[in-house]
Parts: structure tokens; C-alpha cells; sequence
């Protein structure tokens, strides 16, 4: 058995089946990595034993486990997953029930986890240059989360009263909310815009320069220096070959005279889409652009070699 045929078995099994690979294995509807000490989902059920959630391990071990941990996410992709930060060595073996002890106390634990990490993040924010939005996001996502998990299991009042105050407020005024986290909501929101500003001249650069670059591959893909070259532009380029008598492409496709003329005169009585270039580029598109295959062409380019193709 693979991993993923334990994954998959995982996702469909019984409470009391269990099964296992080298280093996974299940059972009493919690799947583990290598051992106890890493629990990566637990089932939920409710009263007739259909499963209504999945306890996701939020945490990771190794590249090993986090590998795992995608493909039993894949597996799982059914289930509404939540993810939890408490699981571990202590996670109660038993099928869920909010009635347990054990599942009650680990769901309080979580709650109060949320909290804790999203302080950890609002202690980071002051002294973060570059990551304030992420730390900001990461609170909003702790709060959320918890919030969600208290709405789930009819745990509110086990809510932390930071977490209570947060509820009452996240809806209808996000700033008096991370300002009991000591976040400034208009000053983010000024870090927010500045960044935007930031972003948006950094891609203004980036195509720029990406424009020099293509200019500068276009000039030397017609000047025969360049076989082929990879186009910003989405389009591809044309040059005629007049000592080889043949049509290349940017992307290093060669087409003959005797093909481009064929081409040319189906382009002249509308019939050319449909037909395929060398057998092997079928032809999808001729107005507007001519498409065929991963080629789009501008009709410039046909036109500027059309009376060397012709005239061969």
C-alpha cells in the first residue's frame, strides 16, 4: 500500500479501522506521520457516525510530513477542513464527541492558542518593516479561525474574553477590533496604500525593462543572432530565411516557402482556419490574429514577409 492508497482509505474508513504504511498509519479516526507524536487529521462525527469535519494539523514536522500532509489534503478535499495548532502527542484516542473531556479541553486549548498566536503577531507588527500586512492578516486569520471553531462546537463561552470583545465588533468595525491588539487601523491602512503605491511602481519598472528586453531580443532574432527567444508579449515573430527559402518563427519553428504559400493563398480566400501548418499546427484563429498551435502572429508580421515568401 502506498501513501496514497492509505490517504484515500483514510478519507473512507470507519471509526474503528485502522491501517498503515512504513511511516503512516490510522486508526480510531486519527491518521499520524511516523508516530503518535504527530497527528496530521482528525475525524469528526456526528451522532450516526458521518463524518462533518476534519481537525487539520496546521503545524509540520519535516519536508517528509509536509509532503504528506498535501497529499492527505488532496484526499481529503471533501471534508470541511479546520485547521488546529493543539494537536499533538496528547490528542485524546477516541472518536470525537464534544461530551468527552479530553475533546472538550483540547477544543479550550485551541481557542486560547488562537489568541495567543495572534499576540505573537501584534507584538511582531511594531518592529516589522516589511512584513506589516502579514502580521496584520495573520491576526485576522487566528481570530477568524477560533471564532469559527467556537461556532462549530458551541463553545463561545469557553471564548478568552479578548476573543469575546472581538466577536462583537470584526463585523461592523475592523479597526476597533485589531485595536485591542494595539494595531492602528488608519495607519495600517496608510502602510497598505503606500505599499500599493510601492508595488505598482516597482511592476511599472519591471515592464519597462521587460520592454527593453524584448526590443533588444526582437532586433537580434530579425538580425540572425538569435535562433529564438521567449516573447513578454504573448506574440510571436516572423522573419524569411532568404538563403535557407524558408519562414522561422520566434519560438524556433521552421515552415517552408512551398507551406507558406499554401498558407497564404487559404489566408487570401478566407479558408485557413482548420488547416494545419506542416500537419502539425492547426490553425484556430485568422481574424484579428492568425493562431495556430502556441502561435499568435499580428498580421504585420505576415504582411512584412509576404512579397519575399511570393517572390521565392
Amino acid at each position: 500500500m502506498t501513501n496514497l492508497d492509505l490517504f484515500h482509505a483514510f478519507s473512507i474508513a470507519g471509526p474503528n479501522e485502522n491501517e498503515a504504511t512504513n511511516n503512516l498509519f490510522f486508526r480510531n479516526d486519527i491518521c499520524y506521520s511516523y508516530g503518535y507524536h504527530f497527528p496530521m487529521a482528525v475525524k469528526v462525527r456526528d451522532a450516526i457516525g458521518n463524518v462533518t469535519h476534519i481537525l487539520w494539523n496546521a503545524e509540520s514536522h519535516s519536508k517528509t510530513t509536509s509532503k504528506q500532509q498535501c497529499e492527505l489534503r488532496w484526499a481529503l478535499g471533501h471534508f470541511d477542513l479546520i485547521e488546529m495548532y493543539t494537536l499533538g502527542i496528547d490528542t485524546p484516542e477516541t472518536v470525537f464527541n464534544l461530551k468527552n473531556k479530553g475533546w472538550q479541553d483540547l477544543m479550550i486549548a485551541e481557542l486560547v492558542k488562537g489568541v495567543k498566536l495572534a499576540e505573537e503577531s501584534a507584538k511582531a507588527y511594531p518592529r516589522a518593516r516589511t512584513t506589516k500586512e502579514y502580521h496584520v492578516n495573520n491576526i485576522i486569520s487566528h481570530m477568524w479561525r477560533i471564532s469559527n471553531i467556537a461556532e462549530t462546537f458551541k463553545l463561545k463561552s469557553k471564548l478568552p474574553n479578548k476573543a469575546k470583545k472581538w466577536s462583537k465588533v470584526c463585523d461592523t468595525d475592523m479597526g476597533a477590533a485589531l485595536a485591542l491588539f494595539g494595531i492602528d487601523f488608519i495607519e495600517f491602512n496608510e502602510i497598505l496604500e503606500a505599499n500599493k503605491a510601492k508595488a505598482e511602481l516597482k511592476r511599472e519598472r519591471e515592464a519597462a525593462a521587460a520592454k527593453v528586453l524584448q526590443a533588444e531580443r526582437l532586433y537580434k532574432f530579425r538580425a540572425f543572432e538569435l535562433r529564438s527567444f521567449g516573447s513578454v508579449t504573448g506574440y510571436t515573430y516572423l522573419r524569411f530565411d532568404s538563403a535557407k527559402k524558408e519562414v522561422q518563427t520566434s519560438q524556433g519553428v521552421v515552415i517552408s516557402t512551398v507551406e507558406a504559400k499554401r498558407l497564404l493563398r487559404l489566408i487570401d480566400i478566407g479558408k485557413v482556419v482548420g488547416e494545419s501548418v506542416d500537419n502539425k499546427y492547426r490553425v484556430v484563429a485568422s481574424n484579428g490574429v492568425f493562431k495556430a498551435g502556441c502561435h499568435t502572429i499580428e498580421w504585420t508580421e505576415i504582411e512584412a514577409i509576404r512579397e519575399q515568401i511570393l517572390n521565392t
